[in-house]
């Protein structure tokens, strides 16, 4: 028979043992639905922070990785960013000697990269872009650590910095971040944030001359649209026009006019707009020149300038893009006065300086240019 002493010493054993699960931390990005099961164990007395840099105020103590997620969750709640920044950056510094894909540094890093979006809303600018860059040299030594946080984030950024640059010109300051995050998301599922990413990094590497990047970014973008994305026939038909332009560029000449090909059969399809069709029509005229058949391209090239006069109205940029489409073919036929002209011609339409137009513009100025050096 157990002794009442015995008995009392079973309970409070039991006791004890609740209360320490009661008072275990709790990191708050782990606590959802979707997450996977933690298989993370706490960290050791050496790896936690000094009592200067990491103790709670209140208690005293040294602090692991997910009590100070959980008082950067607190901080976030009141508003204070700035101090939510400064406790993950401690809990970083206790999770970096972990695997890339370990998920306690894979979640403080993924808390950091959803801040640093909060900081950067907020107008907390310098300390959201000092966040950002402690995040991609991380990335970049480490690629398997960011996952599709890191995609957010580099679109973000990317998108911010769109709006507030003064020239279109300084979206090719963002190559650097956006490759980052790219090289690191290869290895991952399809998903529609890295179909965005890619196309961002194929049109940004292009701009750039960065070719074999371009062409690794948009068979990417479009391996992951057919997945995710196949029955958005304007997506696709961009994609396709995008991937023959940068064929194109990098003379693969082959499958520049399968890809215009593919785009004008889908307009045709979908019975596409006079400016998309337009576009679609001058892309594969100068592919078509690029390849020899001048007498081809020379017969869509008038077909696409047609439109311009017809009786559905045509964007600006359209306009401009088919005109340099026949400058270019009837250059590539020797008929230099009539390129120049129709070069003049594109460089005179009206129309707001996007991104797509200011490339335009700038190729069409330097074409002229070697069209007059060629005469001197």
């Amino acid at each position: 028979m157990i002794s009442l002493r015995h008995l009392s010493s079973i309970v409070l054993l039991s006791f004890c043992v609740s209360c320490v699960d009661l008072n275990h931390p709790i990191d708050p990005a782990l606590d959802t639905p979707n997450h996977a099961p933690s298989n993370t164990q706490s960290i050791s007395d050496e790896t936690r922070v000094s009592e200067s840099d990491g103790e709670d105020p209140g208690m005293g103590e040294p602090l692991a990785w997910n009590d100070l997620t959980k008082l950067a969750r607190e901080d976030r709640q009141r508003g204070q960013l700035v101090q939510a920044s400064e406790r993950l950056a401690k809990a970083g510094f206790l999770v970096e000697g972990l695997a890339p894909t370990h998920v306690s540094r894979r979640t403080v890093f993924s808390l950091r990269a959803r801040l640093a979006i909060e900081l950067a809303g907020a107008g907390e600018l310098d300390v959201a872009d000092d966040l950002v860059d402690e995040l991609l040299t991380e990335a970049e030594a480490n690629p398997l650590v960011g996952g599709s946080s890191l995609v957010s984030l580099a679109l973000s950024v990317a998108e911010r910095r769109a709006i507030a640059s003064t020239q279109p010109e300084e979206e090719a300051s963002q190559l650097a971040l956006l490759r980052t995050a790219f090289v690191a998301t290869q290895t991952g599922k399809a998903s529609l944030d890295r179909l965005d990413l890619a196309t961002m990094v194929a049109r940004s590497a292009l701009r750039e001359n960065e070719n074999a990047l371009a062409r690794t970014a948009i068979d990417q973008a479009l391996s992951d649209a057919d997945q995710i994305t196949p029955t958005e026939m304007d997506r696709m038909i961009e994609l396709q026009l995008q991937q023959a332009r940068i064929a194109l560029r990098g003379g693969d000449l082959d499958t520049a006019q399968a890809s215009a090909t593919a785009a004008n059969q889908m307009l045709e399809e979908t019975n596409g707009s006079a400016s998309r069709r337009g576009i679609g029509e001058a892309v594969l005229a100068e592919i078509l020149a690029a390849k020899g058949d001048v007498e081809t391209a020379l017969i869509i090239a008038i077909g696409a300038q047609a439109r311009i006069d017809g009786d559905q109205p045509m964007s600006e940029y359209a306009i401009r893009r088919i005109l340099t489409a026949m400058a270019r073919v009837e250059r590539s036929t020797g008929d230099f006065d009539s390129a120049r002209a129709h070069f003049e011609q594109a460089l005179a339409v009206p129309g707001l300086r996007n991104v797509a137009d200011s490339d335009l513009l700038r190729e069409v100025s330097e074409e002229i240019g070697q069209l007059n050096n060629r005469q001197q």
